[in-house]
This record gives structure tokens, C-alpha cells and sequence, in this order.
């Protein structure tokens, strides 16, 4: 008869077995895997230790297929996780997998013994971590696409933006998933920074990134740089828009920087005749109210002229989603692959992507 902790831990297998993605889809067929490369990551690591820790940045549980070898490679790193740190063979691995009740799912000692037998060289480990990695990665691509298909079928149309955007996401993630280190030496920081300061230092121009027309502001920044997210922080009407505006002009007009705004308050002609107002000089008051000079008229149609080439794109759609504005910069990206400005009027208006979420 199994003890209640017995029976506490069973339950807990049992609830985990059930969370391991699933083998196969609806039509039966078998998911992608490599049993021998599985056998052989798992024999290297008993055959020598130390080959764990450099695999822990290409694999986790997951990418396992037999759910034998996702407990076996897990209880190695809990293991190695231990404090003094446990060594890694047969014998240790069998009493550690007794302790958690989990020798007859990982099929038992006689399993164990094979996969040092397994493993044709315990120095490419590495390499077959990746094939393992790889298969996984299919099963995810697989699994995805199939919870897509059947998430498409109730999905109504007023969704279906949203909707293309997630399912691009998901699948883009797979790809873009990595487990490279997280940490880095500082020699390796500062080799870098001295790179990039003697990229600037023989650089003819002043300004490194994108400029924004404002020279004492570029002159403290050289720029606004790539990857950086910056704030505009105001009271209202104290003109966060029209700045943002007069960035992304000349940027785009006098820099040919590609950039897109998302406009999520002002319609995309308000958006337009502002920019031409700011480009020709014009005030923006006089042409609301049409009190235009000749003078006035030619320098709008100057300023048009020379912004109809500008490579500045406008998205005025409202309530938008942060999967939405992927998507949209994924479409730009491919029109102008050098985009270099992306301007969000306002942040606020934005809307979560998360159905009925919380504050």
C-alpha cells in the first residue's frame, strides 16, 4: 500500500505527465524526433559531466520526445543543481530517479545501462543536443500550427488582425528562440565599447543614429540611437505631437530615413498637412482658416513637392494592439528594410492584446 506522500508524489507525476506537450496531432501521425541522438546527449552527459553545462544553452526538457529521456535529462539537472553537486551515472541516476517515483516511467536500470552503450562519441554531444533541438523544433512549429488552425475556426472576423498577428508571433518565436548565455565577461563589454568608440571617433558626421533636426539636441545624443526606446513626457497641448512630428520629417525628408508613425488620435490628413505646414513654414492656424497668401501657397506646394518622395509612412488606425503594431512594422520592414524611426501617438491609447485583462 503507498504512503499519502507516496501517493502526493504519484499525483504529482501524473499532473506533469499530463502538461508534456502532446506526441501526436488529431490525424495520428507521429511528431518528429530522433530517438538515438535523445539516447546519445543523455549518455554523453553520464560518460563526462561537465558536457551538461555546455548543453544547458542549446536544450531544456522539452525538446525531449520520449517522456523517459525528459525525466532523465531533468533529474541530471537537478542533480548538478544540488549543493555539494551530485555526480552524474548510473547508479546515482537510479537513486535519484527512485526518490521521486519515476524509475519505472524512465524504464528502469536496464534503460539506464544502455545509454552509455549509446552514445558513438561523448565529444559531439553538442551536435546531437542540436539534432534533438532541431526535432523539437519542428514539433513546436507542428503543434502550433495545428492549435492555430483549430483557434481560426472560432475566432469571429472582427478579430482576425489580432488574430494573423498572434499566430505570426507564435511562430515566429520558435524560430527566433535561442538559449545562448545570458551573461557576458566584461572583457568581452569593453572590446565592444571600444569598437563602437572608434567607429565614432573616425566618423566624418556628428550624428551616429537618427537625427532628428534639433542640433543641440542631436549634438548631446549624436542622434537617436537604434534599439532605444524613447518616452515624450508632457502636459497636454504642450506640443509632444508636433515634436514627434518634426522628428520623424526629417528624418525621413531630409536624413531618407524610412519611418512610420501610428497616429492613434489624429487622423493621417491632419498628420499629412502638419508635416507640410512645419516643411514649407507655413503656420498651420493661417491654412485652417484659409488666410493664404500667394506667398503662403507657393511654399506649400515647394514643401509638398519635396515631401511626396519622402520615405515616411502614416498609420492612423485607432484602439490598436501591440501585435498589431508588430505586424505593421513587419509590412514596412519589407517595403523599406532600412526603417529606422517608429513613432507611437500615444502609448495610452494603446490596447492589450490579453482578452478582459486586469489593471
Amino acid at each position: 500500500m503507498l504512503s499519502s506522500e507516496n501517493k502526493s508524489e504519484k499525483t504529482r507525476v501524473f499532473e506533469r505527465t499530463k502538461k508534456m506537450r502532446p506526441q501526436t496531432v488529431d490525424l495520428g501521425e507521429l511528431l518528429p524526433h530522433d530517438k538515438m541522438a535523445e539516447q546519445a546527449v543523455l549518455g554523453a552527459i553520464i560518460i563526462q559531466n561537465s558536457i551538461l553545462l555546455q548543453i544547458l544553452d542549446i536544450l531544456t526538457t522539452d525538446d525531449f520526445f520520449s517522456p523517459a529521456n525528459h525525466y532523465i535529462f531533468a533529474a541530471m539537472q537537478e542533480m548538478t543543481a544540488q549543493e555539494p553537486p551530485v555526480p552524474i551515472d548510473e547508479l546515482t541516476l537510479l537513486s535519484h530517479l527512485k526518490s521521486k517515483h519515476l524509475l519505472e516511467q524512465t524504464g528502469g536500470v536496464d534503460y539506464l545501462n544502455e545509454l552509455s552503450q549509446k552514445t558513438p562519441v561523448a565529444e559531439n554531444a553538442e551536435f546531437y543536443a542540436r539534432i534533438v533541438r532541431e526535432k523539437g523544433q519542428l514539433r513546436d512549429i507542428i503543434l502550433t500550427a495545428h492549435e492555430v488552425a483549430k483557434r481560426g475556426q472560432e475566432e469571429n472576423a472582427e478579430n482576425i488582425s489580432d488574430f494573423i498577428a498572434e499566430a505570426t508571433d507564435r511562430l515566429q518565436s520558435i524560430d527566433s528562440r535561442t538559449r545562448l548565455k545570458s551573461y557576458s565577461h566584461l572583457k568581452e563589454v569593453l572590446a565592444t565599447n571600444f569598437e563602437e568608440l572608434e567607429k565614432i571617433s573616425e566618423s566624418p558626421e556628428n550624428v551616429t543614429g537618427v537625427p532628428t533636426g534639433f542640433t543641440e539636441l542631436d549634438d548631446l545624443t549624436r542622434g537617436l540611437q537604434k534599439g532605444d526606446l524613447i518616452i515624450l513626457a508632457a502636459r497636454p497641448s504642450m506640443g509632444k505631437t508636433a515634436l514627434a512630428i518634426n522628428m520623424a520629417l526629417y528624418a525621413s525628408g531630409h536624413a531618407n530615413i524610412p519611418s512610420l508613425i501610428f497616429s492613434l488620435e489624429m487622423p493621417k490628413e491632419h498628420i499629412a498637412m502638419r508635416l507640410i505646414c512645419s516643411e514649407a513654414k507655413v503656420n498651420n492656424r493661417k491654412l485652417l482658416v484659409g488666410d493664404l497668401e500667394q506667398e503662403d501657397w507657393d511654399k506649400l506646394m515647394e514643401g509638398t513637392t519635396r515631401m511626396m518622395e519622402a520615405p515616411l509612412l502614416i498609420d492612423d488606425r485607432s484602439a490598436v494592439t501591440p501585435n498589431y503594431i508588430r505586424k505593421v512594422i513587419r509590412q514596412a520592414k519589407k517595403e523599406f528594410p532600412s526603417l529606422g524611426l517608429v513613432i507611437v501617438d500615444y502609448v495610452q491609447l494603446m490596447q492589450s492584446n490579453i482578452r478582459n485583462p486586469s489593471r
